[in-house]
């Protein structure tokens, strides 16, 4: 607080620094114009947002920077093994082009298995991998999505067949 009032701009509050030194301006103008030359101009805004993006680059810099020392994180194995793995999710998606006929039992019982163990593994480790908790979770979805559909095609399409033949 300066004279009474708070600096905000765009509805923003800014730290003290930034207060400091747009008080002192203002006090510049107030002893050159007295009370009416004490108005935020244009450049002292842009000097003050300056301030304020400089802190807001500054906090997105240290996110980062955890991300990047995280023990999970990119310069780890446990980062790269869960990212190249969603490749196994993205092919089980586009197989659902393929015919259901195509679908093997076997593969799709143990994508979504391992989907399911690994997915509440990576919940139980600390620190929690969620990446990895991520990657699987999607691996068990895709995984009982086809064997919905392989079991709807083996077992249930042929008693709809073989009742519109009977009423036919």
């Amino acid at each position: 607080m300066a004279h009474g009032f708070e600096l905000m701009i765009d509805g923003a509050s800014f730290p003290d620094s930034c207060k400091l030194l747009c008080s002192r301006l203002c006090l510049l103008n107030l002893a050159a114009y007295g009370w009416a030359g004490c108005n935020w101009n244009l450049k002292l805004k842009a000097s003050c947002a300056r301030g304020q993006k400089r802190i807001s680059l500054n906090m997105a810099a240290s996110k980062l920077q955890a991300f990047w020392n995280h023990p999970a994180g990119p310069k780890t194995i446990h980062f790269w093994a869960p990212t190249f793995k969603w490749g196994i999710s993205i092919a089980n998606v586009a197989d659902f082009a393929k015919p259901p006929e195509m679908i093997s039992y076997p593969q799709q019982v143990v994508v979504a298995c391992s989907g399911v163990i690994w997915a509440r593994w990576g919940m139980v480790i600390t620190p929690i991998n969620w990446n990895l908790s991520s990657v699987n979770a999607a691996m068990a979805v895709t995984g009982v999505c086809q064997l919905s559909r392989k079991i709807r095609h083996d077992y249930f399409s042929d008693e709809n067949n073989a009742t519109a033949s009977l009423e036919g």
